[in-house]
């Protein structure tokens, strides 16, 4: 009997499309919050020349712009994080896992061999995939992880 293949191996590439939305980063901050509300996802790549410049992400609404009352007409290239941390297509679940954990970010640009993007590899996207994978450790797990029952079962 062979072992089943280890998840944290597979490589980004084969994960069925990734949902993502990318933008100029020449984009007014009022038209990128209508597109983030619009199709629901959490950031957005920005482009300069059609490569990765930027992300803008919900937290950057938050901590960026929520209390400063920006005008919807400022270029988000003024607000984007630049440079964004980028993944490959040919790197694996847990180097993606590791590359998260490491930089505390939640969004990562997938990218493939020649900078063309791929999607945006979220924090939940990879809960989903391993779930999928562990299914029984996943929903073996009590509501509350220090839970224990008042009484004792049965009859």
């Amino acid at each position: 009997m062979t072992a089943p293949p280890d998840p944290f191996i597979e490589k980004l590439g084969s994960l069925k499309a990734i949902r993502h939305l990318a933008a100029k980063e020449s984009t007014p901050y009022g038209e990128i919050l209508e597109l983030l509300h619009e199709e629901r996802l959490p950031s957005v790549i920005l482009t300069r020349n059609g490569k990765v410049s930027g992300i803008f992400t919900e937290r950057d609404i938050l901590t960026k712009t929520l209390l400063e009352e920006t005008d919807p007409k400022t270029p988000i290239s003024a607000l984007m994080t630049p440079d964004p941390v980028t993944i490959q297509s040919t790197d694996t679940i847990r180097d993606a896992i590791s590359i998260m954990h490491e930089k505390h970010i939640r969004n990562l640009p997938m990218l493939d061999e020649t900078g063309r993007i791929l999607g945006m590899l979220t924090v939940g996207r990879i809960i989903r995939y391993l779930s999928y994978h562990f299914p029984s450790e996943v929903l073996n797990l009590p509501p509350k992880p220090s839970q224990s029952a008042e009484q004792v079962e049965g009859a």
